[in-house]
C-alpha cells in the first residue's frame, strides 16, 4: 500500500499463481475493511500472457478529489476521423461511429466531468463508447451496458481492425499502446452504474461473475461525474457514474444466452437487496434426476417479494411464529428452498411473455405444489403455512413487471379477496384452499412493491382514485419489524378513510405506505 499525490492510496496485489476465478472478488472482499481508505476511484486488472501473473491495482481518493480534465490529442485526432468519415459515407470503425456528442463543446464538458488520470489511460475508442454509456443513464438511476466481441482489436492509432480469433486486442490501455491477451470466448463488457458507491458496485459486479465461474482477465473502474463540470465535480461518491470495463470469458458448459443472462442479472443486482444476493447463491436440486444449479438473482428476487408481503399477512395468525426471521429461515432453509425455487418457477413460467402455458398447465402445478408442501412440511407448521401461501399468492397475482428490463423493482398485482381482512386469521386449509368470505370493504385493486431495503403497498377503492403516499422510516430494526407487521393494514384502512373523504367527487380513495428499510445504512 502507498500514498498517492493527491493524499489518497493505492493498493497493489501481485500474485504468482496465476489467475483464478474469483479473485478479485476475493481481494476487493478484503479491501472493504480498510477503515478510512476514501472513495475507489480506479481499479486496474492485469494477467500476463502465459496466465501466470496477476497485477491488481485499486486506487482510493480522497473525498475532495476532483474532475476538470482537459481533452488529450489522440483523442481529438480520433473523433476528427469518426467525423470525416461520416461525412464521406464511410465508417472508420462497425462498432463506434459520429455521434453529435463529439462535438468539441459537448466533450469538453463531458471530459470536464472525469479525472485526468482516466482521460489519460483510456483509448479513444474505449473512451468515447464509455462517454456513450454515461450519456445514457446521467441524471437517471439507470444501468448502461454494452459488450464487445473480443476478437475487436484498437490499432496504435485508436482504429479497429480484426484480430485473429484467438487474440485480444485492449482498446483500454494507454494511447497507442494496444496490448494481446491469448484467449478464446472473451468478451468486453463495458457499464455504466449511476448512484451505486463504486466499492459497492463492482463488489456486487465481482461477486455475481464468481458465482456464475465467469473468469475476469482484466478490469478497468473510474469514475465521472453525473451533474457538476469542472472542479465542482468532486468525485466523492454523491454525483458518480462508475465506468466498469471488464474483460471476461466464457465459463465452461455455458448456455447459450450466458452472456444475455450476466447483462440482466448484473442490471438487476444493484437493485436487489442483500438478502436477495445471499438467497442467489445457494445451490437447489429440483429432483433426483436432476443436477445442483444455482437459484439465481431471478428466482431469489421473487422469492423475497413473496416472503415479505407475507410478513405483513400473516401476522394477524400468530406474531412471533411468523417474525421476519423465522419467514426468512424457511425460505433458505436447504430443506425448503427446493419447494421456494418450484413456487418462483410457477410464477415466472405463469408471467413470461414467450410462455405457452394454458390455465389448465398452471392450475395443475400449483395443486401439485400445495400436495407436494403438505407430505414434506406436516411437523413443521411455520414452513407449511409460508409455503403454501407462498404458492396461493402466485395463483392469485393478475400482473407483474418481472421481465421489464429496466425496472428498479418486483411488483405485482394482487386479487384483492385474496388479501381481504380475515382472510390470513387462520391457518391454511387444503380443503378451502381459495379466499374466504371478506369481513370487511374489498378495495377495487392492491399493489404489493419490493425493492431494495423497501416495500411499498397501494390500496385503491375505484379504478379511477387518488389519496396520496406515506413514507416509513422507523429508526431502529425494532420499529421496522413493528410497521412491517401492519404494513398492510395501516394502506388499507387509509385508503378506506380516503375513500369516505371523496365520497363527493369522482375520484376514489387510495393510499401508497411505503416502508423504508434505514437500520442497515
Amino acid at each position: 500500500r502507498s500514498e498517492t499525490a493527491d493524499g489518497g492510496s493505492e493498493v497493489t496485489f501481485m500474485d504468482m499463481g496465476g489467475n483464478r476465478q474469483g479473485m478479485l472478488a476475493d481481494q476487493l472482499a478484503d479491501l472493504t475493511s480498510t477503515p478510512n481508505a476514501g472513495v475507489l476511484s480506479r481499479v486496474k486488472a492485469y494477467t500476463s500472457l502465459d496466465e501466470k501473473l496477476v497485477f491488481n491495482i485499486f486506487t482510493f481518493s480522497p473525498q475532495t478529489a476532483t474532475g476538470g480534465a482537459t481533452i488529450p490529442d489522440n483523442l481529438k485526432n480520433y473523433v476528427h476521423k469518426l467525423f470525416e468519415a461520416y461525412e464521406n459515407g464511410t465508417q472508420v470503425d462497425p462498432g463506434i461511429e459520429w455521434n453529435p456528442l463529439f462535438e468539441p463543446a459537448a466533450l469538453e464538458a463531458y471530459v470536464a466531468r472525469c479525472s485526468q488520470s482516466f482521460v489519460n489511460n483510456v483509448g479513444p475508442r474505449s473512451f468515447l463508447k464509455q462517454y456513450l454509456l454515461w450519456s445514457k443513464v446521467a441524471g437517471t438511476e439507470d444501468v448502461a451496458m454494452d459488450v464487445e466481441s473480443s476478437t475487436v482489436a484498437v490499432s496504435p492509432e485508436g482504429v479497429t481492425v480484426t484480430a485473429p480469433s484467438s487474440s485480444v486486442m485492449d482498446g483500454s490501455d494507454k494511447w497507442g499502446q494496444p496490448n494481446t491477451v491469448a484467449m478464446e470466448g472473451a468478451h468486453w463488457l463495458r457499464m455504466a452504474i449511476t448512484n451505486s458507491v463504486p466499492l459497492s458496485a463492482l463488489g456486487k459486479t465481482l461477486k455475481l461473475l464468481k458465482q456464475r465461474n465467469i473468469g475476469v482477465e482484466r478490469m478497468h473502474l473510474d469514475l465521472a461525474c453525473a451533474s457538476n463540470i469542472g472542479p465542482k465535480a468532486k468525485l466523492d461518491g454523491t454525483d458518480n457514474v462508475s465506468m466498469m470495463r471488464l474483460l471476461i470469458r466464457e465459463p465452461e458448459n455455458s448456455s447459450s444466452t450466458w452472456l444475455h443472462d450476466i447483462q440482466r442479472d448484473i442490471k438487476r443486482v444493484k437493485w436487489a437487496d442483500d438478502f436477495t444476493v445471499e438467497l442467489s447463491t445457494k445451490l437447489i436440486r429440483l429432483s433426483d434426476n436432476t443436477e445442483n444449479e444455482e437459484l439465481g438473482i431471478q428466482r431469489a428476487e421473487v422469492i423475497t417479494m413473496l416472503s415479505s408481503m407475507l410478513f405483513s399477512m400473516l401476522k394477524s395468525q400468530d406474531a412471533y411464529a411468523f417474525s421476519k426471521t423465522n419467514i426468512n429461515n424457511v425460505v433458505k432453509h436447504s430443506r425448503y428452498l427446493r419447494l421456494a425455487a418450484k413456487i418462483s418457477n410457477v410464477f415466472i413460467t405463469r408471467f413470461d411473455p414467450k410462455s405457452n402455458q394454458t390455465e389448465e398447465d398452471f392450475k395443475s402445478q400449483i395443486n401439485a405444489l400445495h400436495d407436494e408442501i403438505e407430505r414434506d412440511t406436516q411437523e413443521d407448521t411455520v414452513a407449511r403455512e409460508v409455503l403454501h401461501r407462498m404458492i396461493s399468492t402466485v395463483e392469485y397475482t393478475y400482473r407483474t413487471n418481472l421481465f421489464l428490463e429496466d425496472r428498479y423493482a418486483l411488483a405485482i398485482r394482487v386479487d384483492t379477496q385474496f388479501l381481504a381482512p380475515g382472510n390470513f386469521d387462520k391457518p391454511y386449509d387444503a380443503s378451502q384452499p381459495g379466499p374466504t368470505t371478506p369481513t370487511g370493504v374489498t378495495p377495487y385493486g392492491v399493489f404489493y412493491v419490493h425493492g431494495r431495503r423497501f416495500n411499498g403497498f397501494h390500496v385503491r377503492f375505484r379504478d379511477i382514485a387518488r389519496g396520496g403516499m406515506r413514507l416509513v422510516s422507523p429508526g431502529t430494526s425494532e420499529q421496522l419489524a413493528i410497521e412491517a407487521a401492519r404494513h398492510y393494514a395501516e394502506a388499507y384502512n387509509l385508503a378506506f378513510a380516503q375513500q369516505a373523504k371523496n365520497k363527493d367527487i369522482p375520484e376514489g380513495g387510495s393510499k401508497c405506505v411505503v416502508l423504508v428499510d434505514c437500520c442497515s445504512l
